[in-house]
């Protein structure tokens, strides 16, 4: 993603109130978009090097500190780091409630999502569970050099999907890579 997409995104979803920084969020609205300035730090050519070098500019500006700045994660390209306040939990706990928990949803509910769906295509998801789709994909492993090109390359927005449709895998497969689990050989 570049620069100017990666800006326009936080600023389209701080002009909505949607970012999914509420620190962030809050300061904005406290004091208007005009104080913010977006910039380029380091113009950095090689992609293997963005990771590395945004970590020197976190480390550097210490942006991860309330004090000097916004970012949430004090380690770049990763939530490594970044707690939930107790808060934060219970409200993700409140809102899982009751999913796939087997509740019960009233007739009139599943009459507005089946109109709701009407005209839409299924999604992934739904194509799997009729059997639209063999499952076949997922079972499709990775040759070891496709594994060392996955683990070379620094993770970019959108690279797992990349990857996916290059290797003919899964998102979880290419995710698992990059985690370093499982059986994943030819």
């Amino acid at each position: 993603m570049s620069f100017f997409d990666r800006r326009d995104v936080h600023l389209s979803r701080l002009r909505n109130n949607k970012h999914h920084s509420i620190y962030l969020q809050n300061a904005f609205n406290k004091y208007g978009e005009s104080i913010f300035i977006f910039s380029i730090l380091e113009e950095v050519s090689n992609p293997k090097l963005l990771i590395q070098k945004e970590q020197f500019h976190l480390d550097a500006l210490k942006c991860y500190d309330r004090e000097y700045g916004y970012n949430i994660c004090k380690v770049a390209g990763s939530q490594l780091g970044n707690r939930h306040s107790e808060e934060s939990k219970r409200k993700i706990r409140e809102s899982c409630r009751g999913m796939g928990s087997g509740r019960k949803l009233s007739s009139e509910t599943k009459h507005k999502l089946s109109v709701a769906k009407l005209g839409k295509s299924p999604t992934i998801t739904e194509k799997f569970r009729r059997g639209i789709i063999s499952s076949a994909i997922t079972r499709t492993k990775l040759s070891k050099e496709q594994i060392r090109i996955i683990q070379s390359t620094p993770y970019v927005f959108g690279i797992q999907a990349q990857f996916a449709r290059q290797f003919n895998v899964s998102k979880q497969t290419i995710s698992r890579v990059v985690k370093g689990n499982g059986e994943l050989y030819k």
